[in-house]
């Protein structure tokens, strides 16, 4: 069987405080509205948080429904927290937690103490603000969190 592999290939609206200013969340709202964006990714990586917190199956679940509520996603389901990793250095809960618009997932990093969150969905919502929450939840000392448009 043959294969087309001549594709499109575009650039994705990425910003991050690497690659230049990023947008206020009302500019981004706005810009997600008026672009008729299909869906929003925030990345949000946070560093020197709270180590019960991080190490907590529990306060992982709980944030996962705090934050649905938080920013007004309609949760699929209850979330989905499991601990693995043979290798240390990735050792952590992973978080899943389906929402009718998309999904939020998470690995929480025990032998650095950070956590790496997304929040993606074809619904709009405040990427600055979650992040902040992000970071207030799990006692995070730095974060910073990047954006992406899906077209």
């Amino acid at each position: 069987m043959i294969y087309n592999t001549q594709r499109a290939i575009t650039e994705m609206y990425s910003m991050s405080p690497n690659t230049g200013k990023l947008l206020t969340d009302e500019e981004t709202i706005e810009r997600f509205r008026t672009s008729k964006e299909w869906g929003l990714l925030t990345s949000v990586d946070l560093r020197q948080c709270d180590p019960e917190k991080i190490r907590s199956k529990e306060t992982i679940a709980q944030f996962s429904i705090d934050l649905c509520e938080y920013i007004d996603m309609k949760r699929f389901g209850e979330p989905i927290v499991v601990r693995f990793g043979a290798d240390p250095r990735v050792q952590g809960y992973s978080l899943a937690q389906l929402i009718e618009t998309s999904m939020i997932s998470g690995h929480f990093a025990e032998d650095t103490d950070r956590a790496f969150i997304d929040v993606f969905s074809c619904k709009e919502y405040p990427p600055k603000k979650v992040a902040e929450y992000c970071a207030k939840y799990f006692g995070a000392k730095d974060v910073e969190y990047s954006v992406s448009f899906r077209t």
